[in-house]
């Protein structure tokens, strides 16, 4: 009796694109709830999130799976950060860039992302500011150049103005370019699991500049209005306190 061969291979197919589909599946919103509690030390959800993004070869859905768990590296790095595990962080954030730096012919997130990751290397080894910030611009300008209503390309090119120092010309366009991105919609795209991140940061980073400028009246607007969108956001309701000292 003769295997049915192709009928094998198809079912097995199917299972793996439903299994892919189910890694996916609110992706983002999974990595963000996840997110909340790493950043108060408890590591485990975001790295079992993690590990299930390890890519699948020649399936359809391994480029957006790259993205994604480039993106669970990247906000694993923040966690680490913010507990003051820096090896980790690092090796995180190495490997995030790794994955993105392999991606050919990258598209628009992936350039944004790139630069987010770029930049925040900066943080686990201070002698590579000048490299790195240079580096992260020129993704971040990619990124704009691919798809000028990416918000996260605005916010990406935002920050990175904001912390250059003044005496090397930063600070002139962080403004602009953070209320650029919140006139943006959070994507454009009609596809499943394309990214939708980054408002919440948009206000965070406004508030901050708004409060180095001593412009605590603009600060307190934007802090409030992100608050309308993001109630829970906890960096914003501490904004929120000490600017209502």
């Amino acid at each position: 009796m003769k295997t049915k061969l192709p009928l094998i291979v198809f079912t097995l197919s199917l299972i793996v694109n439903v299994s892919c589909a189910q890694t996916l599946d609110g992706i983002q919103k999974r990595i963000e709830m996840a997110f909340l509690t790493a950043i108060k030390g408890d590591f485990s959800s975001l790295q079992k999130i993690e590990k299930s993004l390890n890519t699948i070869s020649d399936q359809k859905d391994t480029r957006i799976q790259n993205y994604w768990k480039a993106y669970a590296d990247y906000k694993l790095a923040i966690a680490c950060l913010n507990n003051k595990k820096m090896a980790d962080g690092n090796n995180y954030n190495a490997q995030g860039i790794k994955l993105l730096k392999d991606t050919k012919r990258k598209n628009s997130e992936e350039y944004a992302l790139l630069g987010m990751m770029t930049s925040l290397s900066i943080s686990f080894d201070r002698t590579t500011a000048m490299s790195a910030s240079g580096e992260a611009r020129g993704y971040y300008e990619k990124a704009a150049k691919l798809d000028a209503k990416n918000l996260r390309a605005y916010l990406g090119k935002g920050s990175s103005d904001f912390y250059t120092p003044k005496q090397y010309g930063g600070g002139l366009i962080a403004e602009k370019l953070f209320l650029k991105a919140l006139s943006l919609k959070d994507t454009y795209a009609t596809a499943a699991n394309v990214p939708t991140w980054g408002r919440e940061e948009v206000y965070m980073m406004l508030v901050r500049f708004y409060q180095r400028e001593n412009e605590n009246q603009k600060a307190l607007l934007y802090c409030k209005q992100g608050l309308k969108k993001f109630p829970y956001n906890p960096r914003l309701n501490k904004a929120l306190k000490d600017l209502s000292k």
